[in-house]
């Protein structure tokens, strides 16, 4: 590019005396030069910079008296472009080559920051001077670099994904491949159809859902590919501009393991379910009729989860036994199992049986006792008649199992038990609640997964095998055989007291050698325990073995008339709850 106009002399031209007028062509050039708003110099053939303007000035950071005729162009590029520059300035001058009039390069400062400049270089007519402006592009560039740094990161963040991604337009042709996706297939397939790279096949996928993202859809869904027959789940997006939708982004990644390992998981359960169907035991618990496959099968779902569990059943019909089998299972299997039962409990040692207390919280308290809350801690606590939990104290309780904690007795600092409730009654909380005898929101939060046992009557298709079952354990050495006349007495029994009631029944029967199902079972009479109008049979002993044989007789018969309702059972005896237990575990009535 050539450029008409006044060529300057290598050194600084003298200032023209007052006679002389400046020449009008110059003064123009001179007018142009200072004001065209970009940093401009004239370089000479051995590239000493003879003139310069402000713009320069304020680019480089140098006055012009310290450039003009005193510094050379090379002085002002950068390291990396000197060479270039000089290559571009000789082929200029000489015509051997056709260098660019426009090219990018970087300039160092005064305070040696570099810049980056756009460079426009032309030769003026007639001399060997050229022209050189400069736009400072230094922001463009830095915003280029940043753009192509995190386009690199991302590029690197997605060959590291677990899976195949690729973009691809309308008609289905890949505008980009992950690495991941380029190793599988063995080859960098842009511009081919994903159906023929991925599928291998010669047209769109019946399953391809392109239609739905090209409308502005996310869709995900699970394929099985006709090229590999391998599992894989697809995750596809929209990628707009200005609103519309122009490429197909698709994250593919491969799940064949794991719907291997669901259809296996699928077959044991399968398999699972239907041995439970014809088992005749789980764990302690022993049963085969449908209703406790039932019951087998909550058990199942119950230690699954970390909810809470409400068993309701009969006194006798194995509740804490259901209550261990779903702790045995469950992922606190390792921790404490702890039993409390809320009736033996007087209603003025609830708060300090469940909370704990420190010495002098109350006459009596001298020193650190822990609560079943945190010696059950991160195991199960197993609350057995939680309907005679007092009313007062089941808001505490209610807030302590949902994690606001509680309060030792007599202390200031807070606990926060981890503790998995397992509650059983053989009341009807809903009607507690409804009679205002139990608070709603303890109910629903205790209330979460029920399983109802079954009482003995229900099912004495079971009465053999706990029979053989029991017999096992009191009579190893089968010295009291089961008769057939005895078996149909036990198989004619109403069992009003359960599976309990079995087990006392059988004892007795070893032990005395008779079966008598007339006081030990569900009696006639309404009157009190004390006419007993069965006959007293007592082994040959002293008196005090008499009276055990007795007391056991008048436990056992308050217990059948009541149910087996414990608390109705010691009110009708006249003793407390907690000497009932007592008694009820020293005759093995437990």
């Amino acid at each position: 590019m050539l450029i008409s106009t006044p060529s300057y002399d290598h050194k600084r031209p003298e200032k023209p005396s007052d006679e002389t007028p400046p020449h009008r062509h110059d003064i123009t050039y001179r007018t142009i030069f200072e004001n065209t708003g970009t940093a401009t110099v004239i370089v000479e053939e051995d590239m000493t910079i003879i003139k310069a303007n402000a713009k320069f000035e304020e680019l480089t950071g140098y006055p012009c008296r310290e450039i003009e005729g005193v510094k050379r162009w090379p002085e002002f590029v950068h390291p990396d472009y000197v060479e270039m520059m000089k290559g571009f300035h000789i082929a200029r001058r000489t015509g051997q080559s056709h260098p660019p009039t426009e090219y990018e390069c970087r300039v160092v400062t005064r305070e040696g920051t570099i810049r980056d400049i756009q460079m426009k270089v032309g030769m003026i007519h007639g001399t060997q001077q050229s022209i050189l402006s400069f736009m400072d592009i230094t922001s463009r560039k830095e915003a280029e670099r940043a753009l192509v740094e995190t386009n690199r990161e991302i590029r690197q963040m997605i060959d590291i994904l677990e899976g195949d991604v690729y973009t691809s337009t309308a008609d289905y042709k890949i505008e980009f491949m992950n690495q991941g996706l380029i190793k599988r297939i063995g080859r960098e397939a842009l511009g081919e159809p994903c159906y023929k790279v991925l599928h291998d096949l010669d047209r769109p996928c019946a399953f391809c859902r392109n239609a739905q993202v090209f409308k502005g859809e996310s869709v995900r869904w699970e394929i099985r590919s006709p090229k590999d027959e391998r599992w894989y789940f697809a995750l596809e997006n929209p990628i707009f501009r200005d609103g519309q939708v122009v490429r197909k982004q698709s994250v593919i990644i491969d799940i064949t393991e794991r719907k291997m390992a669901e259809e296996t998981l699928q077959k044991e359960h399968a398999i699972l379910k239907q041995s439970l169907q014809n088992r005749q035991r789980f764990g302690q618990i022993i049963g085969q009729c449908s209703r406790m496959q039932d019951v087998y099968q909550h058990i199942l779902q119950a230690a699954a989860t970390d909810s809470p569990v409400i068993v309701y059943g009969e006194s006798g019909t194995g509740k804490e036994l259901v209550a261990r089998a779903i702790h045995e299972m469950s992922d606190r299997s390792s921790n404490p199992f702890i039993t409390v039962n809320c009736g033996a409990i007087p209603a003025n040692l609830l708060e300090s049986e469940f909370f704990g207390h420190v010495p002098g919280a109350f006459t009596g308290a001298e020193r650190i006792k822990k609560g079943h809350l945190e010696v059950a801690h991160r195991g199960t606590l197993f609350m057995d008649e939680i309907g005679e939990i007092e009313k007062s104290l089941q808001p505490k309780l209610l807030r302590a199992i949902e994690g606001g904690g509680y309060t030792p007795v007599g202390a200031e600092t807070l606990k926060r038990p981890d503790v998995r409730i397992i509650a059983a009654t053989n009341r009807d909380l809903q009607q507690m609640v409804s009679e205002g005898r139990m608070r709603s929101d303890f109910f629903y939060r205790i209330h979460v997964i029920p399983i109802y046992l079954p009482p003995l009557r229900e099912r004495s298709g079971d009465l053999p095998l706990l029979i053989d079952h029991f017999m096992g354990q009191i009579d190893p050495q089968k010295k009291r055989p089961i008769s057939a006349g005895i078996m149909d007495q036990l198989m004619q029994h109403h069992w009003p007291g359960n599976v309990r009631e079995l087990q006392n029944a059988l004892r007795q029967y070893v032990a005395l050698g008779q079966l008598d199902l007339a006081t030990a079972g569900h009696p006639r009479n309404t009157g009190s325990p004390s006419s007993v109008d069965a006959p007293l049979s007592a082994p040959d002993g002293d008196l005090q073995d008499m009276v055990r044989v007795y007391e056991k007789k008048v436990i056992s018969l308050a217990l059948q008339r009541h149910q087996w309702h414990r608390s109705k059972a010691a009110e009708s005896l006249g003793i407390n709850r907690r000497t009932l237990f007592k008694k009820m575990k020293q005759h093995a009535l437990d």
